[in-house]
């Protein structure tokens, strides 16, 4: 499992998948399908691009801190 921390609130994210979001009109390739660890019946889809600029992983070291 990967963790995310959003970079303004410090909430922490599963990652649950990669995917590809396409519509008739064009396709959107590369987003990520998320969902914050205290409600994970909440899921969330963000583009690729904006969800790397949006989080920073969190290290292992943060794992031990945060007992995940």
């Amino acid at each position: 499992m990967m963790f995310f921390r959003h970079i303004k609130t410090g909430h922490i994210y599963r990652l649950l998948a990669h995917a590809t979001y396409e519509t008739s009109a064009r396709a959107v390739e590369g987003v990520v399908v998320y969902c914050p660890l205290d409600i994970e019946h909440a899921v969330y889809v963000r583009e690729e691009r904006d969800f790397e600029m949006t989080f920073e992983m969190v290290t292992s070291k943060d794992n031990a801190r945060l007992n995940l």
